[in-house]
Order: structure tokens, then C-alpha cells, then sequence
């Protein structure tokens, strides 16, 4: 009410101002009884809005943990309120994977208690340091959730996707000697007698999947390879490739 009043007055004293029915000092007193007033109106609106406990976002509340009537302090936990759509999800990659992974790039993620669907989002951030202990790094995905069936603190199995699928030769897993100095796979070719020999070529490996090593370097797609029994064998040694049980096979895509 002070303040309408204030107000009002104001308005008539602006008004007579220009026809110098008033003087200057008059409307500075009234514009500064104005202002007070206005002040004193916001003031008795905010202490109002802390008796109202409000969120900063829109969530979905859970069990309260205080009771009607009850006294709380400030920062007394009152409800848990978490926001499910959209979600995020946390996981980490080995550092030597960092350079493949960037912001934007898919994500898949499966959960236990909803085994026959894939949830799909989009990598949101990535940390900007490595774990010392872990050699891991930290990476925040983006998932969407509109059915809710997500919910924080639930164990995901995540895959990173890259946009384009990258083509490169593989090998089984056993045709691979790991070695201190360098790996190398065993080549089957033919020297000039045509008879048929192993060659040793050293190769650089990449990724590993359901018992396949991709090669990034030193083996061409369709090269003739030794599959397992590395140990028996040694550079330049003559062989057969057997048609019931064959010990080699083709790199392929």
C-alpha cells in the first residue's frame, strides 16, 4: 500500500513538473519516497520466495527424508530430485584410445534391468586429463531417456562408436607371436623352385575382437598366413598347407 501511494504521488508530481507547479527538490523527495518504497517491496518478495523450496530444474522427486512441520537448517538434505531425461552416463577409456574418441560420436549403451533394449546418445564431454593410476580417461555421454527407463546409479556397458566404419585386415588371434622386440605373424609364400615357405614379418597390431587382431601395418589383405603352431616353426621352412585341416589362412576385412 505504501508503495501504490508512493507511486501515485510520484506520477502527480511528475506531471506538475513540466507547468512548474512544483519544484525540483519536491520531485527529487518524491522520486526517492518511490524508490524506497519499491525497494522495500522487493525485499518483503524475496524473504516470501525463500519460504518456497523450488528447484533449479524440472526432475523427478524421490522418497522425502524430512517431515511436515519438521525445523530444517540450511543444507539439510529435504528429497532426492534427479533429472532422467535426458541422462547421462559415465564411463572410461584406456588412454591409448583417446585420439579415437571426440564430442558428437555415437554411443550405445545396455543396462541389466533392461536387457533387450540399446539405449543411444551421443558423447557430451571428455575430460582433459588422463588417470595417473588408471591410465583411463573420463568420458560423459548424453543418452536419451523419454520412457525413464534409465535411472542414476545403474551399471551401463557402454560402446563408442566413430561415425565411419574404418576397414582394416585382421588375423586370428593365434596367428600373432607376441614378442618384446616386435610382433610378427608367419607368411606362407613361394621361393623360386615354387616350393611353398614361411617368411617371418614383423607387424604392428591393433584392437583385439572376438579373437580377432587387427594388423595395422606389414600384412596385405589375401596374404596366406599360419594360423597356430607358431613355436614349430622357423624362417624359411618349407611347408604344406593341408586340405582337411588347413593350418593357414587368408587376412580378410
Amino acid at each position: 500500500a505504501e508503495a501504490q501511494l508512493a507511486e501515485q504521488e510520484f506520477k502527480r508530481v511528475s506531471d506538475l513538473l513540466p507547468k512548474r507547479a512544483v519544484s525540483q527538490s519536491q520531485y527529487d523527495e518524491a522520486k526517492a519516497n518511490f524508490d524506497a518504497a519499491r525497494a522495500r517491496v522487493n525485499e518483503a518478495e524475496a524473504q516470501l520466495s525463500k519460504k518456497i523450496i523450488r528447484a533449479p530444474f524440472d526432475g523427478r522427486l524421490g522418497i522425502r527424508m524430512v517431515d511436515r512441520g519438521e525445523y530444517i537448517a540450511t543444507g539439510t538434505p529435504i528429497v532426492e530430485i534427479n533429472m532422467l531425461d535426458p541422462i547421462y552416463v559415465d564411463y572410461t577409456l584406456s588412454e591409448k584410445n583417446l585420439p579415437d574418441v571426440q564430442t558428437g560420436y555415437p554411443v550405445v549403451a545396455t543396462v541389466a534391468a533392461v536387457r533387450e533394449r540399446d539405449f543411444k546418445g551421443t558423447v557430451a564431454a571428455i575430460n582433459t586429463s588422463v588417470n595417473p593410476e588408471t591410465r583411463t580417461v573420463r568420458i560423459r555421454a548424453t543418452l536419451d531417456n523419454e520412457e525413464q527407463l534409465l535411472r542414476p546409479g545403474m551399471f551401463a556397458t557402454v560402446m563408442t562408436r566413430q561415425p565411419e566404419d574404418n576397414e582394416v585386415v585382421t588375423v586370428p588371434r593365434t596367428a600373432v607371436s607376441y614378442n618384446t622386440y616386435g610382433d610378427f605373424v608367419f607368411v606362407i609364400g613361394k621361393n623360386d623352385d615354387d616350393t611353398q615357405v614361411v617368411t617371418r614379418r614383423t607387424v604392428v597390431t591393433g584392437e583385439t575382437r572376438n579373437n580377432k587382431v587387427a594388423i595395422l601395418s606389414g600384412l596385405e589383405e589375401g596374404e596366406t598366413i599360419v594360423s597356430k603352431g607358431l613355436l614349430r616353426l622357423r624362417a624359411g621352412q618349407p611347408v604344406a598347407i593341408q586340405e582337411d585341416a588347413a593350418q593357414a589362412t587368408e587376412a580378410s576385412e
